[in-house]
């Protein structure tokens, strides 16, 4: 689909530039020979005059009066000569815009392309996503309907394994509609904010969570100030706190620390977990992807949406997001975002 476009588009571009070079070509040609049509008629009067005075002394003035159309030959030489250079040179230039035109337009599709193809991976991706909540929810409703001795405590367990599906599900529907409707357009309503805030905010949220696994937080947090969405933010560093407990055995210990620079803030967030493979460090921030499930065996899985979206936070921030891991040593995820 992309290629033809990118031929239409070449085709396009060399036919408006050959067009215009056409039409500049023809009116220099005109003007050239205008020109030459002037000077030809101005000598062909100095040879009339020259034979009524008989002025023909000299080789070119007797070749010329003897032989008057040997200058309109010339004329018309001249003429085709321009002409001829006139359609090479168009010609050359044609062929060089066609492949400049070619590349060009390959370059004006790429990004296009490319977000078209993360559209169609992305809806693909969602769509395998849905539908494992939804199968499981009506396997178990079929088997529950096709049950004829459906105890009350089976019919309990079913709804709530039914309750955790549709919890899930929404979950998971909450952050697909956060990764598309998070645009570059709420970067106008931005403001002066305190990351400690959403940060302190984020930790207080995700506690529960950690004392259920006896995971200690802490925590040392300058002033520091970003211009951006707090909201956001704060759901930045709740996606990366819950990464970093769901990942941490009992026990363990999570280190959260703020520090600034004359320009910068970093907001490093370390865990004592099962970190993360080599292989796997590049793709952790694309959509839907998750780790080897050897490696997370009894580690509740998520739907691999969590970090993709808050690297689209930070970068909405002007910030970056990195990470450092060495498998069985933990993680280390450092959010760094302009000062104000």
């Amino acid at each position: 689909m992309f290629h033809i476009a990118r031929v239409r588009l070449t085709l396009w571009y060399t036919a408006i530039i050959s067009v215009v070079m056409i039409m500049m070509s023809a009116i220099i040609y005109e003007n050239t020979i205008s020109a030459i049509q002037r000077n030809y008629v101005a000598i062909e009067e100095r040879i009339n005059n020259m034979q009524d005075t008989g002025l023909n002394n000299g080789p070119v003035r007797r070749a010329l009066v003897q032989n008057p159309q040997l200058l309109k030959e010339q004329y018309e030489a001249v003429r085709d000569i321009i002409l001829l250079r006139i359609i090479l040179v168009n010609s050359g230039v044609i062929v060089c815009v066609a492949i400049l035109s070619y590349i060009f337009a390959g370059r004006t599709l790429e990004p296009i392309e490319a977000s078209h193809a993360a559209q169609k991976r992305f809806v693909s991706d969602a769509s395998h996503e849905l539908r494992t909540p939804l199968t499981s929810l009506m396997l178990s409703i079929e088997v529950a309907l096709r049950s004829k001795k459906l105890s009350l405590a089976r019919a309990r367990d079913i709804l709530k394994s039914n309750y955790e599906d549709l919890h899930n599900l929404h979950n998971l529907i909450e952050q697909l509609l956060a990764l598309a409707s998070t645009s570059k357009n709420i970067k106008k309503e931005f403001v002066k904010i305190a990351v400690k805030d959403s940060l302190s905010k984020a930790i207080k949220h995700t506690k529960p969570l950690a004392k259920e696994k006896n995971i200690t937080i802490e925590k040392a947090m300058t002033e520091s100030f970003t211009k951006g969405n707090e909201t956001m933010l704060y759901d930045t560093f709740v996606i990366l706190l819950d990464n970093a407990i769901k990942y941490t055995p009992e026990k363990g210990t999570i280190r959260t620390t703020m520090t600034q620079s004359r320009t910068k803030v970093r907001v490093a967030i370390q865990d004592t977990g099962i970190g993360i493979p080599k292989d796997d460090i590049p793709h952790i921030f694309d959509r839907f992807y998750r780790v080897d499930t050897a490696r997370t065996s009894g580690q509740k899985q998520g739907f691999g949406i969590g970090l993709s979206l808050a690297q689209k936070i930070v970068n909405l921030h002007d910030g970056s997001i990195a990470v450092e891991s060495k498998q069985g040593h933990g993680s280390t995820f450092t959010v760094t975002l302009p000062r104000c």
